[in-house]
This record gives C-alpha cells, sequence and structure tokens, in this order.
C-alpha cells in the first residue's frame, strides 16, 4: 500500500487512489457507458490511463501519473480521476494542469470544494490570458501549440503566439511576456500582408496595463511614514525629557512648554497614521513593472476578491 499524505480537502477523494485502485472508478465509467456514452472500446482505455496512474504514483512518478489520471478522466469523466489528476499534479508542481483539472472539476461538480482551493493555489503561480483574434475561422497557437480561444493559463515567461485567418496569407505572430499572478487580454488581428494599408502597427496583442498611479508613489508614501514615525519618537522622548526636568514647584511657563511638548507628538502620531494609512492604500492601488489586476477567485464556499500583479 502507498504512504500518501494528502491535505484533507483532498484526502477523501484520494484514498481511491491509495486503497482501492480503479475499481471504484471503473463502475462509475461504466454507469455513464450505460447511459450512451462512452463506448465500452473508449472505457477499456480510459481504465488502461487510471491503471498507469496508479501505477506511477506508487513510483513516485507523479507528473506521468497526473497526465494519466487526466487523460483517463477526459475520455470517461469520474470524480475518482480527476480528484487524483489534481492531487498527483499538485504533488509533481505542475501548476498548469493543476489549473485546467482544477477548472474541469469545478465545471462538472466534482470535488468543488477541493478543486476551488487548488487553483487558487495555482493561479498565483501562473499568468491568465484572455485570447481572442480578429479574424473568420482564426486559429491560434502558443508555443506552437494549438491554443483556444477564450481563457487559458500559462506559466511565466516569454511565449510566442501565432494567429491564422481563413486565408493562408492572413497572418500574425507575437511575443508576449507573462508574469506570475497577472491577467493579459491579447487581441491578436492576422492580416494580409500584400493589402496595402495605411502605416502603423498591426496584429499587435493587447495587453490590458493596470490602472493607478505610478509605484513611485507607494514609495514616496513609505518614506514619509518612515519620517514622522522618526520624528514622532524623537517627540515622545522630547517631551519625557522636559517632564522629567520640571522642578518641584515649576512655573506656569515651564508647565506650558512640556504641554506644547506632548500635544506636537500626539499630532505626529497622528499624522503618522494617516500617512501610514495611505501609503497601504497605495501599496494595491499603484501599479508596478507588472499589472495589478482586482478581480475574484474561487475559493472554498464561493468567491473572494482579490488584486493580482508584482509587487
Amino acid at each position: 500500500m502507498l504512504a500518501v499524505r494528502t491535505s484533507s480537502a483532498l484526502a477523501a477523494a484520494f484514498a481511491t487512489l491509495v486503497l482501492g485502485g480503479p475499481s471504484a472508478w471503473e463502475s462509475v465509467a461504466h454507469a455513464a457507458g450505460a447511459n450512451g456514452a462512452p463506448p465500452p472500446a473508449t472505457r477499456s482505455r480510459a481504465a488502461a490511463l487510471y491503471d498507469e496512474g496508479v501505477a506511477a504514483f506508487a513510483r513516485a512518478e507523479y507528473a506521468a501519473a497526473a497526465r494519466a489520471f487526466f487523460e483517463a478522466d477526459g475520455l470517461a469523466p469520474s470524480p475518482e480521476a480527476i480528484t487524483n489528476a489534481i492531487a498527483a499534479a499538485r504533488k509533481a508542481g505542475d501548476h498548469l494542469l493543476v489549473a485546467r483539472a482544477s477548472e474541469r472539476a469545478i465545471a462538472r461538480g466534482d470535488a468543488v470544494t477541493a478543486a476551488r482551493e487548488a487553483l487558487v493555489e495555482a493561479a498565483a503561480k501562473l499568468a491568465r490570458l484572455e485570447v481572442s483574434c480578429d479574424a473568420p475561422r482564426c486559429t491560434v497557437a502558443m508555443d506552437g501549440a494549438a491554443l483556444a480561444l477564450g481563457t487559458t493559463w500559462a506559466l511565466p515567461g516569454t511565449h510566442h503566439l501565432t494567429a491564422t485567418g481563413a486565408a493562408p496569407v492572413q497572418r500574425v505572430e507575437e511575443t508576449l511576456a507573462c508574469v506570475a499572478g497577472a491577467t493579459y487580454r491579447v487581441a491578436l488581428r492576422p492580416v494580409d500582408p500584400t493589402a496595402v494599408e495605411a502605416p502603423g502597427p498591426v496584429g499587435a496583442p493587447v495587453a490590458t496595463p493596470a490602472e493607478g498611479l505610478p509605484r513611485e508613489w507607494f514609495y514616496a508614501g513609505l518614506g514619509l511614514t518612515v519620517a514622522l514615525a522618526a520624528a514622532t519618537t524623537w517627540s515622545g522622548l522630547d517631551a519625557l525629557d522636559g517632564k522629567d526636568a520640571l522642578s518641584a514647584a515649576p512655573s506656569q511657563d515651564e508647565l506650558d512648554d512640556v504641554l506644547a511638548r506632548a500635544h506636537r507628538t500626539d499630532a505626529l502620531l497622528i499624522g503618522t497614521g494617516v500617512a501610514a494609512l495611505g501609503t497601504a492604500i497605495l501599496g494595491v492601488t499603484t501599479r508596478a513593472d507588472a499589472p495589478l489586476h482586482p478581480g475574484v477567485a474561487p475559493v472554498a464556499g464561493g468567491l473572494t476578491a482579490l488584486v493580482t500583479g508584482a509587487f
């Protein structure tokens, strides 16, 4: 028996792989076949892939196990195959496969809570692309592999995108640099290079930048907060020194001086708090070199607001 430790959210589903093997999954696939899909030959291939996943996991070959479970689920959908695919992909550190498997599970309603948790974890390590193409019967590829239009995920780094329109001469090639946690809207416009058009760039992907002030505003606020904090500390110590220096029978002028120092310290303390609050707000509203994107992400039990980008 395999000694496997999983997160509590996935432990129950993963126990099928560890303890029961493919039998439970085969019963689900068989029931699906009885309803008209998939056919017996497809179920047999899916069962073989599932067995390959179990064996690969036993050898600690988590990447191979994740691919086998994911492909088996694609042929004959089952909660056991898709949850095992997510668990194995997480162990392998294959964030792309975690995201794809989690989205598939959520769409089907399989292990939704665990899938949402896995998706949130993977999304922080990937770039989200929203790809469109302004051409009839457009086909898109990224790094040589076919890419469906709509929302997809990509690893951080530089990627090469191509789009081809209905006519073979309608083509555009672009390079996109991606940052983990960022979202990019990419609009590809294949054109006929032989057509006469006004000068100007065409076919460039549109990566939507974040709105907001430059990041320098945040650093300026941080510097102001530190300076006010230092001034507040000095003023407080100065007020204490003045109090300690009072004689046993101080004059009214001496008392007024100590009170003025205390009021100055109070004002600096309030200013420091306001500056700190403003700096915190600037920290999430200013833009860095990579874009910041407000949005929502799936979590256990619903959605949560978030801001993605680089700090």
